[in-house]
């Protein structure tokens, strides 16, 4: 704990402690200001019509005349035992932590159970919260029949396309082996990152066991893309982020993990698309300028009245760099590089001529970082409509990494 962090602890602790004797004195020895208030110290009843020290109403004798002005006995006691909390409970909660920061006593537990639920296999999954706020995130346990638990931080259900939170069920056969499984998803904290995602199989005769964990980054789901009952992951390549723009301005292409058996890697068949014909090709090149141009009125753009036309605002090549970017990594993905380094070609803005060929250095060395740049590399295929060099040979050796 931080030096001044302790010293408001034990400021705070040492106040609630003192507030406490305080109540306790105030209390015993508290009078009714006023000297026509005259209440029975036993049942409260009002006596200012009464002479003497006798209750009219249940007999008491008061002491004497200033026993007549005090607080009440029940709330007295009730005003003690609160400062006696406060005096004594907060102190000693303290002293049972110092003693265990100095192993003199064993700890308590730094978790609480808040939620339990029981599977189909038998087997027990609890969430617990921490006991103090300075610890954070939730702690999942599941705990089978047979074997050992299974322990995660900051973890929750997440079973794609349905994302549903504890404590529903939400167990399903994902890898398609027959048994029921459940799939968390891990969450480490911080700006839109990062996730761990764990599948879970549950067995028939009560145990569990961890079968596969895929570190998503950024975010991921499982799906059956091709509809034979086993789930894909998919997610984008994340580690593309931030190489060639901020992180909302490149869409980054999208990766399928495939089920080996015994975990999850990545699919290219799944990923390989045909090359863009000529019409598709022309589409995109108007998708690539359309984009720019619905994003052109900005903060200095300017409208001419004579013509009715939109004179640009400045970060308008910008936008259009990037949705370049996006569309280019889009095609290296699917195994059309070639078509990607075309489009780059065609579509460079004109207004950042002098940036072409940095740019274009720039995307092959964000490539060469990618998790996956071998299985990229080896999905690529010609692309009929390429330019060749004089010997016949296709213009890009190396399509997913060089134009």
């Amino acid at each position: 704990m931080p030096f001044m962090e302790r010293r408001l602890h034990w400021l705070v602790l040492v106040s609630l402690a003192l507030a406490g004797v305080g109540l306790i004195l105030w209390a015993w020895f508290a009078t009714r200001r006023g000297p026509d208030s005259r209440r029975c110290p036993k049942c409260d009843f009002d006596m200012r019509s009464t002479q003497g020290l006798r209750c009219s109403e249940c007999g008491r004798d008061a002491k004497s005349e200033w026993h007549l002005r005090r607080l009440p006995a029940g709330t007295r006691r009730s005003l003690i035992a609160a400062g006696a909390f406060m005096a004594v409970v907060f102190p000693a909660i303290r002293a049972v932590r110092w003693s265990e920061d100095r192993n003199w006593t064993p700890p308590l537990s730094q978790w609480i159970t808040t939620s339990t639920l029981r599977l189909s296999n038998g087997a027990t999954i609890e969430i617990m919260a921490p006991r103090h706020r300075r610890e954070w995130g939730n702690r999942f346990v599941l705990r089978p029949l047979r074997g050992e638990p299974i322990v995660h931080e900051n973890a929750r259900f997440d079973v794609d396309p349905r994302r549903t939170r504890f404590p529903a069920r939400v167990e399903r056969d994902v890898n398609g082996d027959g048994l029921r499984d459940l799939v968390l998803m891990e969450y480490s904290g911080g700006a839109h990152c990062c996730e761990t995602y764990h599948l879970i199989s549950l067995w028939e005769d009560g145990s569990a066991r961890e079968i596969a964990t895929i570190d998503a980054a950024h975010g991921g789901s499982f799906t059956d893309l091709n509809r034979d009952r086993v789930d894909e992951f998919v997610m984008r390549d994340w580690s593309l982020a931030y190489e060639l723009g901020c992180f909302a301005c490149i869409e980054l292409p999208m990766v399928v993990l495939g089920w080996t058996g015994h975990g999850y890697e990545i699919d290219t068949s799944q990923m390989t698309k045909p090359p863009p014909g000529a019409d598709e090709f022309a589409s995109l090149m108007r998708k690539v300028e359309g984009l720019a141009l619905l994003g052109a009125i900005g903060a200095d753009s300017r409208f001419d009245p004579d013509d009715g036309t939109v004179i640009a605002s400045s970060d308008e090549p910008q936008r259009r760099r990037f949705r370049l970017i996006s569309e280019m990594l889009r095609l290296i993905y699917s195994g059309n590089a070639d078509a990607a380094w075309r489009l780059f070609d065609e579509r460079w803005p004109t207004e950042l001529e002098g940036e072409r060929e940095s740019q274009r250095t720039a995307i092959v060395a964000a490539l060469a970082k990618s998790a996956y740049r071998r299985e990229i590399e080896a999905m690529q295929r010609r692309d009929p409509d390429a330019e060749t060099e004089d010997d016949g040979t296709n213009r890009s050796a190396d399509a997913a990494n060089a134009p």
